[in-house]
């Protein structure tokens, strides 16, 4: 197996025509810039070597071992993009969304008594103690029975049919206290001081490549 060196194929590193195949992409959205890469490679790692495998170009050797090792890490590439470019409030450590389905069956009765009532008026005059049937009136009433509502309506979630429902999303966010917002907004500054793309290229570097007589510790 043959070994070049970056400084071999520099000028064709900083050729766009080829820059382009260094490109690491997520959900097709260019997430390090192939341009990026290949300039950190010529002016860091110039005098390193890399593997040749192939009778192609060596720049195309080089190009083959970079998306190698790209699609191996692809993964973990999406995950750190989503880590990224998800939207959070620094501040807050504490998020929760919670779903309530509640169904209840109602029901109203309306009832009226049933049989017969009769009224009977009577009088009587000042002469006499007899009273004597003046007026009598019969009324006959049937019992009715009305129940409601006669509804039904399935709820999520829930075995059965209901005629009323409630439904409540709750949510809950913020600082719990574990962590002080300053030791917070540290994190934040941390994380955004780290450059995806560096550890990519360095990693790169550490797995495929050498050097001879070189301080870097990679």
């Amino acid at each position: 197996m043959k070994w070049a060196k970056i400084q071999t194929i520099e000028n064709d590193l900083l050729n766009s025509e080829f820059s382009t195949y260094f490109n690491v992409t997520v959900n097709n959205n260019v997430f390090v810039n192939g341009t990026y890469v290949c300039i950190n490679l010529v002016t860091m790692f110039n005098s390193w070597s890399f593997p040749v495998f192939t009778d192609d170009s060596t720049i195309q050797n080089l190009i083959s071992l970079w998306q190698t090792y790209i699609k191996e890490w692809q993964h973990s590439i999406d995950k750190m993009y989503d880590a990224l470019y998800s939207n959070y409030n620094p501040l807050h450590n504490y998020d929760m969304i919670e779903n309530e389905s509640i169904g209840r069956k109602i029901d109203k009765t309306v009832t009226t008594p049933t049989g017969t009532t009769t009224q009977t008026n009577k009088s009587t005059t000042f002469d006499d103690t007899a009273y004597r049937d003046v007026e009598e009136i019969t009324n006959s009433v049937n019992m009715t029975t009305e129940v409601t509502p006669n509804n039904t309506q399935t709820i999520d979630n829930i075995e059965g049919n209901f005629n009323n429902a409630e439904i409540r999303k709750l949510s809950r966010s913020g600082n719990i206290g574990v962590t002080t917002s300053q030791r917070m907004i540290e994190s934040e500054i941390e994380l955004r001081k780290k450059s995806i793309a560096d550890w990519l290229i360095e990693f790169f570097v550490r797995k495929y490549m050498y050097t001879v007589g070189d301080d870097n510790e990679y």
